[in-house]
């Protein structure tokens, strides 16, 4: 008895057509001969694995995240529809600050996936950002998706660093917006004698972050491999290491 649906195997053939029209595309563009004709083949589990995938769920209205099923490289499979609540895409919450961090004197309220699961391949989510006085966003990137930051509150500076290493950099007042690239580091420093209130739009349902400070001094490398690849000196490196955390 197959264990695939008339539905799940006319996606997975759908995303395995257009894949392979597309290679056969790419290797004709490259002037590679193509002398034999393609075969696709495919079979149940196949199937229903690229069924569940988020990324390829067109022709379902929603894919809500499934939390007790297993995760995959491209995120949480799709939630039965008739076991699907109002509740899955709904978030209540953004209307308080997040929890605030007394070094960079800001807070971070974020909604992705695994805080509203019917974001679930959607590929959007969003965030709620509190800068006090003296408040930053320290240096950071998103690998996984970009960012659109809009000032309701506030001003600040605000910019990123392009994989040539030009920095982009303004002020930003209430009402304007700025992008910041995928997996581009990016900061925001508060500015001005009113606290800032800003909103983050991700174009992934989980963006991720990668504190770069946190990155380097949080972890648990040795103290002298840190500053061979970091260029600073002993005494700085422990400083940084006690100040995030760090250990080695």
């Amino acid at each position: 008895m197959a264990q695939s649906t008339t539905k799940a195997e006319y996606i997975a053939a759908v995303v395995v057509v257009n894949q392979t029209l597309w290679l056969r595309k790419l290797l004709t563009d490259l002037d590679i001969k193509q002398e034999v004709s393609t075969q696709v083949f495919e079979d149940n589990q196949a199937t229903i694995s690229i069924a569940n995938d988020p990324v390829f769920h067109a022709a379902k209205d929603f894919c809500v995240a499934d939390f007790k099923a297993t995760q995959g490289l491209a995120g949480y499979q799709c939630k039965v529809p008739e076991e699907v609540v109002v509740d899955d895409l709904v978030y209540s919450g953004l209307n308080v600050a997040g929890n605030f961090s007394d070094i960079p004197k800001s807070a971070i309220n974020a909604v992705f996936v695994d805080q509203l699961p019917g974001l679930n391949g959607l590929g959007l989510s969003m965030a709620r950002l509190d800068l006090s006085l003296g408040g930053v966003i320290p240096m950071h990137s998103h690998p996984g998706g970009s960012e659109v930051l809009l000032v309701t509150q506030g001003s600040i500076i605000a910019g990123f660093i392009s994989s040539n290493n030009i920095a982009y950099m303004k002020t930003l007042k209430k009402g304007d917006i700025m992008v910041f690239p995928k997996g581009l580091l990016h900061f925001q420093v508060k500015s001005g004698p009113v606290p800032a209130l800003l909103w983050s739009s991700f174009s992934s349902s989980n963006p991720g972050q990668q504190v770069l400070s946190n990155a380097l001094f949080s972890n648990n490398l040795a103290s002298e491999l840190i500053e061979k690849v970091t260029f600073l000196d002993e005494l700085e490196v422990e400083k940084l290491k006690v100040l995030f955390g760090g250990s080695g």
